[in-house]
């Protein structure tokens, strides 16, 4: 949401899915809009979030030039991509909230529903449990199986190796999971065709939920 630096200490973001909302991209980030209003304007209105305030620019200065050594390029491991997100910024876009997060939400555009139900119900049918993996390189995509949603697949993208376990960002929902070994697993290839549908944003104009305040339940 744009303008957002972080949900306030101690606070959590609310259930805000299946809530269908109209997205517009503006500066800053999106505005969503359904039939009670503007979600920034009534959050703010309620006292629940913060607008985001004005910093004046401040004037750059030159920097001296310095000639720097140019560095081998080391050989990275090449590693499988999706394809790219494509979504027209000059439209408007019927979406629902998926995730959230303490700056971002991630949102669903109406279109890809379908889809994203089919891909959820499939994994299931072709994933191989049986086949553990630990990546190592970030960008890795791969199958998550989810430990907030139990027996799910997912597909995710591997993002760093903590002392936790492996952190996975699941493409097609926008949350992020910490997972051991044992729930990531190959990701099968006609699953590496289809671009990921979850599309992180901010709300325009906002810094972040206010203090004492939580993000109201949402949901249908």
């Amino acid at each position: 949401l744009a303008g957002i630096s972080q949900v306030a200490e101690g606070q959590e973001w609310p259930d805000l899915s299946l809530v269908s909302f109209e997205m517009e991209f503006v500066e800053g980030g999106v505005r969503l809009i359904n039939n009670e209003g503007d979600l920034a304007e009534m959050l703010v209105s309620a006292g629940v979030l913060m607008p985001q305030e004005k910093v004046p620019e401040k004037k750059k200065e030159p920097l001296p030039e310095k000639k720097e050594p140019v560095p081998k390029k080391k050989k990275e491991p090449v590693v499988e991509k999706l394809p790219e997100q494509h979504l027209d910024r000059s439209a408007k876009h019927q979406v629902t909230i998926l995730a959230t997060g303490p700056s971002w939400i991630c949102v669903l555009p109406a279109n890809d529903l379908e889809q994203y139900a089919t891909i959820y119900q499939e994994l299931k049918e072709h994933v191989n449990p049986s086949s553990p993996i630990e990546p190592k390189t970030p960008g890795e995509v791969l199958a998550a199986l989810s430990v907030a949603d139990p027996g799910a697949w997912y597909r995710a993208r591997f993002q760093k190796k903590t002392s936790e376990g492996f952190e996975v960002l699941l493409v097609d929902y926008g949350s992020t999971e910490c997972l051991p070994a044992e729930n990531l697993a190959p990701l099968p290839k006609q699953f590496m065709q289809i671009p990921p549908l979850a599309v992180r944003c901010q709300l325009a104009g906002i810094s972040q939920v206010a203090e004492g305040q939580e993000w109201p339940d949402l949901s249908l």
